[in-house]
């Protein structure tokens, strides 16, 4: 800066080797005089910096307010203000994504040059974050969080559980659309209605699988496309349970270990499932699948033309129909047990009278789990191995060959 302003070097002012022995005190004092001056131009230039400063902010409010008060007056379109002091809104998104001495600038200039009356900013965040952001700038130490609050004069939470509106507004799914399931004779069991039905359906159970393992929201929506990728994947005349497809996906995308796990599971003739290891843990009501396996029983009276049900006289499909009950016990691991159960029975073991199969004679009431497989059989699920579901998965997430 002595440098800049004053004209020379102030390093000179601190070598003394090889000192000159006829350096006069006046020499000595002409450098004095020019670090004075030297200084005195630097503390003008200084406040001429801060004068300029202060003039653009002033300047900078001023042309605001008049854009503000032209919006009102003349406003786009037709559109009219409500009230002379409608104010202006500025929306700042994902500021603790930027870097931190950014983040900090921004907050500042909030404070000190956008309070400008009519004018609101509203700042969208992950609060937690941009504290570690501004602690990666002042210290582990530093009390972020009254530091923050010298910025905002009003804090909105907003509900970060995810929703079947959440999914259906931020992704694509024409997929069920066209009747294209139908029309490739595709059932994704336990969602076997068509058009905005299954949508409907389809969304809520990515949202209640999603909020299970406590996904953001968007983890959720990059699960929901990832599902229904794998679903344009499906060949024709296939039954596929979306429910497991579903599960089996989340746990490959955000918690491995637990996928690793199920996937040796699979890969062993005898499928068991230790509860102390596993993450399948959640209920018939947190998971609300008595209501979609009810709804599958009201769309399945019009599914007579599929090639992949098994084909039952009448009589037994009367019985496997009518027979009610309300799923209460069916969590997630009884679930898997009966799907599993499902798959390791090939076609040839269903007998005549189809429902001794699972046990049942016609007599006396009829477990939940019972009824489950002997559904899962009649829709057609033995015929997709756990090795098509796992590798269903994994093309997803690879490159076609060319």
């Amino acid at each position: 800066m002595v440098k800049r302003y004053g004209g020379f070097d102030i390093e000179e002012l601190f070598v003394d080797e090889d000192p000159d022995p006829d350096t006069s005190p006046s020499t000595q004092n002409n450098k004095s005089l020019d670090l004075s001056a030297a200084m005195e131009a630097m503390t003008t230039q200084a406040f001429k910096e801060h004068s300029d400063y202060k003039k653009g902010v002033k300047e900078l409010k001023g042309t605001i307010k008049e854009l503000v008060k032209y919006s009102i007056e003349k406003p786009k379109g037709g559109l009219q203000a409500t009230a002379r002091d409608y104010p202006a809104f500025i929306f700042i998104d994902e500021l603790d994504r930027c870097r931190p001495t950014y983040a900090v600038e921004m907050l500042e200039a909030i404070k000190h040059i956008f309070d400008i009356e009519g004018l609101v900013i509203v700042v969208s965040t992950h609060t937690e974050e941009l504290q570690h952001t501004i602690k990666a700038l002042y210290g582990n130490d530093f009390n972020a969080d009254n530091y923050l609050r010298r910025f905002f004069d009003t804090k909105y939470h907003l509900d970060v559980g995810i929703s079947a509106s959440l999914l259906e507004a931020n992704c694509d799914f024409t997929v069920l659309d066209n009747n294209y399931l139908e029309q490739k004779s595709i059932l994704l069991f336990p969602l076997l209605s068509q058009g905005d039905d299954i949508k409907r359906q389809l969304s809520s159970l990515i949202s209640e699988i999603s909020n299970w393992q406590n996904l953001a929201p968007r983890s959720a929506i990059q699960l929901a496309d990832r599902l229904l990728t794998s679903i344009e994947l499906i060949g024709e005349e296939k039954t596929v349970d979306i429910l497991v497809l579903l599960v089996l996906l989340c746990l490959y995308m955000f918690n491995k270990p637990q996928y690793d796990y199920m996937c040796s599971i699979f890969d062993e003739q005898r499928f068991e499932i230790n509860p102390r290891v596993t993450d399948l843990k959640l209920s018939s009501k947190q998971l609300n699948l008595p209501k979609y396996l009810k709804e599958m029983l009201f769309a399945a009276e019009k599914l007579d033309g599929i090639n992949q049900l098994l084909k039952l006289e009448s009589y037994e499909k009367a019985s496997l129909m009518n027979l009610k009950i309300n799923f209460s016990d069916i969590d997630l691991l009884t679930y898997f047990l009966s799907f599993q159960s499902v798959l390791n029975r090939s076609d040839k073991a269903i007998k005549p009278g189809y429902m001794h199969t699972f046990g049942y004679d016609g007599r006396g009431a009829i477990h939940d789990y019972q009824l489950l497989e002997a559904q899962m059989t009649f829709f057609g699920l033995s015929s997709f191995t756990a090795n098509d579901y796992l590798n269903l998965i994994g093309l997803t997430s690879k490159f076609a060959d060319s």
